[in-house]
């Protein structure tokens, strides 16, 4: 073994240890590199140089996750993916189906492999793309389906909150479904019922801000979701048609469903490829 990866918290406590395993890695003729985000990865050099703990025998390589995967990173400071390595910290996570060591199963312990070896293991599937085993911003779909993620939050909260807040629940105002008569009033049940679904949709905002936030890699998941929702847009129009006599004209989400089918179809496909082609299974 000729370098040593960390990662996130791991890089915190290995960085940091001089006494351990700066000793033991100058001994071993070991390159240790960390690999965190730019902005988290200042604060960890930063806290180092004002407690004083000698750094010298780390490389620190900063990493936009959303642009550039950890092992390009590596290379440009110098990492020889060639050699023997033992990765410890988040990136285990970030490569999701890649295994960066083995265990044994007698002992428990960990066995270092090279890069070129874990590189051999079984491909990612879609399946590991949609459900990665960790959630995190390690998003490698690239960015037409993140621009187009951040579009299509902001026509959802637009549509979440009218639906939600609005007196008719935007039934007349938007959907142009026309105003029912009877005693009781019967348009009080519809706009209830559409609330009850703006509802729903303000908690999947909820869920979108959070990918975007803190778990960009579910974006694929996102636009998977996308497509079972309108597909059962178009099964519930089926099961209930609404004939013309019902609007004043033809809604938004009659024109726009289909549209918005092989938009999110598409957006799927490419950021499922993306993802594979930068983890090197694609």
């Amino acid at each position: 073994m000729k370098a040593f990866v960390f990662s996130s918290s791991a890089s915190a406590r290995g960085a940091a240890d001089p006494p351990n395993l700066a000793a033991r890695a100058g001994e071993a003729g070991l390159r240790i590199f960390e690999v965190d985000e730019p902005p988290t990865q200042r604060a960890k050099v930063e806290a180092l140089r004002a407690a004083g703990v000698e750094r010298s025998h780390a490389t620190f390589a900063p990493t936009d996750f959303n642009q550039q995967s950890w092992l390009e990173s590596l290379v440009e400071h110098g990492f020889d993916p060639e050699v023997p390595a033992f990765i410890r910290g988040a990136l285990r996570a970030a490569r999701r189906g890649i295994r960066p060591w083995d265990a044994d199963r007698g002992t428990g312990r960990c066995k270092p492999l090279t890069l070129t070896a874990v590189q051999g293991d079984p491909p990612m599937t879609v399946l590991d793309v949609l459900l990665p085993r960790a959630a995190n911003n390690d998003y490698r779909g690239g960015r037409v389906p993140l621009y187009l993620f951040y579009v299509l939050v902001a026509v959802a909260t637009f549509r979440s909150f009218v639906h939600f807040l609005a007196d008719d629940s935007g039934v007349n105002s938007i959907a142009s479904i026309v105003i029912f008569s009877g005693t009781p009033d019967p348009n009080n049940v519809v706009y209830m019922f559409s609330s009850l679904w703006g509802s729903q949709q303000v908690i999947m905002l909820m869920v979108y801000a959070a990918v975007l936030a803190r778990y960009r890699n579910l974006i694929p998941l996102m636009w998977a979701l996308m497509v079972v929702e309108v597909l059962f847009r178009l099964g519930v129009g089926m099961m209930h048609p609404l004939t013309p006599e019902y609007y004043l004209r033809t809604p938004p989400g009659k024109i726009g469903n289909l549209p918005m089918l092989a938009l999110s179809l598409a957006m799927l496909v490419l950021a499922v490829r993306n993802t594979k082609i930068k983890q090197g299974t694609g």
